[in-house]
């Protein structure tokens, strides 16, 4: 009785999986994971792009003045922003902000090929005065380019330079009085403007590209108020990309600031806005590299203090704080300090990788070594767990020979007794062939009449689950697809398949399971099973929810957008490390 209504509630939750765990009955759930940056809504935020050349990249992004607002400077609330070809330039690819800079003043003599190098030289609002008459006598060509940047080129020659042109002061009169009379008329006019609303800064890009407008293109970034009368601007917030940035009257403390990551976090900070920086070394300044740094941020404004005081003692670390407070008040302490271990002798040599702080970027070093010296395979979660008794075992084990679990893993045995599968881990293993020679291969050694069929990932064979066979209780069939299995649909492969598992187990029930893409075609062999009127006993699907695929494929996609080479470059080491020792880094 009490079975039946414990049946009977498992029933009414109807849940996908059900699972006993700390005596109440539940379920796993897969939930995606929200990326892309992080946003919040700010008054101050500027436009731009996050991929350069990319329009549809382009982003409201947190301005420094959410954190610092400039003495000299005034405030100003934008209510149209105008675009012009610069900015379709820049955000197209075509400049690059750091093409900007320039000479404000060119006097040149130069001609031809000189002439244009000159030209490339002359900064935004720049004077070009051309004292040569080579290129004037020629007519050559000058390029309009130039003219981007406000530039004006004068041809500067004595002969029509004696004195004030008595007809060129009458010119500018005459158009002054011009220009006053058209605008009382009305004939004098402001550019028809063509407006695009704040979100649609991507459309008004693409619009002031295309060079099919006539007049001004503008962004209304915020309405005008009804009101005639002059009024302040009401408060707008709109949601940007945050950014991180530092107060500049606010003083940051960096433990390690002369290392090597200490003197990059500096960089970073120094270029997001912070001006008073307390840098922490035992050793002081000792190179060249030291030195420029510190000259380059004081160049740009930045208040920069190198301490020695030691911050793993007390007093040490209450002289930084009081050295720090002399020149701001404290924003942050950032700890880049790293020590060597002097003697090894000194450490647990039981203790694992992860617990000694090992982080990612030695973790691919260990295991990159481990792969091509000693032929092991190992995740990053094994990485992390290995010890360094463990790793003088590898060494002393294998020498710079190939190691037994190499072996096995290219032969494609699987022994549970053997040491080198100590671990519990999935490991890669490399497949000999491009496809098997059977479709149905035992793999557990077991005996039984009512076996479980397990069917194959993407990659057609079984090899990869033979480890989890070697721990199921009853006879595992692997089903592997051969080269004269089609791949036109997946029912068609699934029907060839429920022949073949006739042969082995003429009647039900049947006990299917599939791994990845496997689970697809094992549950159409279900269906059509079904259909015919025979009985399914269980149905597993290992990793191959079809949500669950199409995230995985969604996250994978999305990190391969927008670089062809990229995907195609991924999808090919992909395939080699299926059949080769390969190191992906070197290959990629």
């Amino acid at each position: 009785m009490r079975e039946s209504l414990l049946c009977k509630k498992i029933l009414e939750r109807d849940l996908v999986m059900n699972i006993y765990q700390d005596g109440q009955w539940g379920s796993y759930r897969y939930l995606t994971a929200q990326g892309g940056d992080p946003k919040k809504k700010t008054e101050y935020a500027f436009l731009n792009v996050q991929t350069r050349g990319d329009l549809s990249t382009l982003q409201w992004f947190a301005s420094p003045l959410s954190c610092t607002i400039p003495v000299s400077s005034t405030l100003c609330s934008v209510y149209y922003a105008p675009l012009n070809f610069h900015d379709v330039m820049l955000a197209t690819g075509k400049i690059a902000p750091e093409a900007l800079s320039g000479v404000d003043l060119v006097l040149n003599s130069l001609s031809e090929e000189k002439l244009q190098a000159s030209l490339r030289c002359l900064a935004s609002h720049g004077r070009f005065l051309e004292i040569g008459k080579f290129d004037l006598a020629k007519d050559s060509m000058l390029g309009m380019s130039v003219f981007l940047k406000r530039a004006t080129f004068s041809g500067v020659h004595l002969e029509t330079a004696r004195g004030k042109c008595p007809s060129a002061l009458e010119d500018q009169r005459r158009l002054k009085k011009l220009i006053q009379e058209g605008i009382v008329s009305g004939v004098v006019r402001p550019l028809d403007t063509i407006r695009f609303s704040r979100e649609e800064a991507e459309e008004a890009f693409r619009f002031m590209a295309s060079g099919k407008h006539i007049g001004k293109v503008v962004l209304e970034v915020r309405p005008e108020e009804r009101a005639r009368e002059t009024a302040l601007a009401s408060p707008l917030e709109v949601e940007a990309v945050a950014r991180t940035w530092f107060y500049e009257h606010k003083a940051y403390i960096v433990v390690g600031g002369l290392g090597g990551f200490g003197l990059e976090l500096a960089e970073w900070m120094v270029s997001r806005g912070c001006r008073k920086l307390l840098l922490s070394s035992r050793s002081g300044v000792r190179t060249g590299y030291q030195k420029r740094c510190l000259q380059r941020w004081q160049q740009s404004g930045a208040e920069v203090i190198s301490s020695r005081a030691d911050a793993s003692t007390e007093e040490g670390a209450r002289q930084l704080i009081e050295e720090a407070s002399a020149i701001g008040p404290i924003g942050g302490i950032f700890n880049l300090a790293l020590a060597s271990v002097k003697d090894p002798a000194s450490l647990d040599a039981n203790t694992s990788l992860g617990d000694l702080g090992m982080d990612s970027l030695i973790g691919v070093e260990v295991q990159q070594t481990l792969e091509r010296r000693y032929d092991v395979t190992l995740s990053m979660a094994e990485i992390r767990k290995l010890t360094v008794n463990r790793l003088v075992a590898i060494q002393e084990g294998t020498g710079n020979t190939t190691s037994e679990a190499g072996n096995a893993a290219r032969t494609g045995r699987r022994n549970a007794a053997d040491p080198a599968f100590e671990s519990k881990m999935p490991r890669l293993k490399l497949a000999e062939k491009l496809f098997p020679d059977r479709v149905l291969v035992e793999m557990n050694d077991l005996d039984g009449s009512t076996p479980l069929f397990m069917v194959h990932p993407v990659q057609g064979d079984v090899s990869v689950l033979f480890e989890i066979a070697a721990h199921i209780p009853v006879r595992t069939v692997g089903v592997q697809r051969t080269d004269e299995i089609p791949v036109r649909s997946i029912e068609e492969m699934a029907a060839i398949y429920l022949q073949r598992m006739l042969q082995v187990q003429p009647a039900g029930p049947y006990h299917l399971a599939g791994y990845s893409y496997g689970a697809a075609v094992v549950f159409e062999a279900a269906v059509q099973l079904q259909a015919s009127g025979a009985s399914v006993g269980s149905l597993t699907l290992l990793d191959g929810g079809p949500r669950y695929v199409a995230a995985l494929w969604s996250h994978h996609k999305s990190r391969l957008e927008g670089s062809e080479h990229d995907a195609e470059t991924s999808l090919i080491c992909t395939f080699l490390m299926q059949y080769a020792d390969i190191d992906v880094l070197e290959v990629n």
